[in-house]
């Protein structure tokens, strides 16, 4: 059982190092706009595990998981998985954040804000 648990561990870390190297565009950018706790001093981290799972972009402050949708997730396999990974990770105590892939390319401030409004109220650095 152990070995499975630790072959399926490093499956999803290969994984999710590949998705790191090849990130779609609408990753890319989002990442610019979120590494270096560029949104308002908090820290993402992307093509995160957790339990099972890798999500697009997590953030361990406000336990947030935001996924970037594009056409994989439209179709009935797509959407069956989200809603799967969704209630798992919300079962966990997990929010999960949906944004569309053109909210990225195409209006970064909307994206910013998106994230911003669905975070409690973040008190100021000390």
């Amino acid at each position: 059982m152990l070995e499975q648990l630790g072959s399926e561990n490093g499956f999803l870390k290969r994984t999710a190092r590949e998705l790191r190297q090849n990130a779609t565009p609408a990753e890319a950018q989002a990442w610019a706009m979120l590494r270096g706790k560029n949104l308002q001093g908090l820290k993402f981290r992307r093509q995160h595990i957790i339990n099972g799972f890798i999500v697009d972009f997590y953030c361990h402050a406000l336990q947030l998981c935001l996924e970037l949708d594009g056409s994989p997730h439209w179709d009935a396999e797509g959407i069956a998985r989200d809603q799967e990974r969704d209630t798992h990770l919300i079962a966990l105590g997990y929010k999960v954040l949906h944004i569309n892939n053109d909210v990225v390319l195409n209006d970064p401030q909307k994206f910013r804000t998106l994230i911003l409004r669905n975070c409690p109220p973040l008190s100021p650095p000390r």
